[in-house]
Order: C-alpha cells, then structure tokens, then sequence
C-alpha cells in the first residue's frame, strides 16, 4: 500500500509538473497571439498610410501635368503676342 501511495506521489508530482508546463505553455502563447495582433494593427496602419500616399502621388501627378500643359499653353501665347508686336511695330509709321 506504501507502494501504491508513493506511486500516486510520483503521478501527481509529474502531472503537476506538465501542467505548470502547459499553463507557461499557454501564456507564452497569449503573449504571441498578442504580438501578432499588434503586428496585424501596424500593417493595416501601414496600408492606410500607403494607400494616402499613392492617392497624393496621383494628385501630384495630375498637377504637374496640368502646370506643364499651361506653362506650354503660356510660352505659345509669348510667341504669338511677340509675333503680332513685330508685326504691329511698322503701322504707326504707314499710318502717317
């Protein structure tokens, strides 16, 4: 019977050892579940963020090109008053 109680002793010793072993197990694994919830919530402020940015970046792209057409629009508008004052430059002398 002393037997069969130091087995006993034995067992619960053991299964307490597995289960301190199990509970470090499971909190080790809330602290990684923790973690990668943080890492989900960084990557989808990372995305927002990527996501403004690609969107100023065609906003910047549609300025640009509309300052260039208007800055080309303006040098042609030059050329042509520089053209028409060459041209008007003789007409006070034909006229008199």
């Amino acid at each position: 019977m002393e037997v069969d109680f130091q087995m006993l002793i034995n067992i619960t010793e053991s299964v307490d050892g597995k289960l301190a072993q199990v509970t470090s197990s499971h909190d080790q694994l809330q602290q990684i579940q923790a973690k990668i919830r943080e890492l989900e919530q960084l990557e989808t402020a990372a995305e927002e963020r990527y996501d403004r940015l690609e969107s100023r970046t065609q906003i910047i792209d549609s300025t640009t090109a509309g300052v260039d057409n208007k800055f080309e629009a303006l040098r042609e508008l030059e050329a042509s008053l520089a053209t028409i004052e060459r041209e008007m430059d003789p007409l006070p002398n034909q006229l008199e």
